[in-house]
């Protein structure tokens, strides 16, 4: 079994055109009510066929230990 070695939040999009505003809806809006922050790493858009999806690193929870 493999396990991510980072936390994303990811969101479905239709269209290339929708990053900026997904971006900005994730880190005004919804990070910050989930209390969760942006890491700082590369953003990621991943194309599958027609379907987007938008991965955003976050930083790992309080009190966790980040592997080696």
């Amino acid at each position: 079994m493999t396990l991510p070695s980072v936390r994303t939040a990811s969101l479905s999009l239709t269209a290339v055109d929708d990053v900026n505003t997904a971006l900005e809806s994730l880190l005004t809006d919804a990070l910050p009510t989930l209390g969760e922050h942006y890491s700082g790493e590369a953003i990621r858009l991943i194309a599958d066929g027609d379907a987007l999806e938008l991965q955003l690193p976050l930083m790992p929870p309080p009190q966790t230990k980040t592997a080696p």
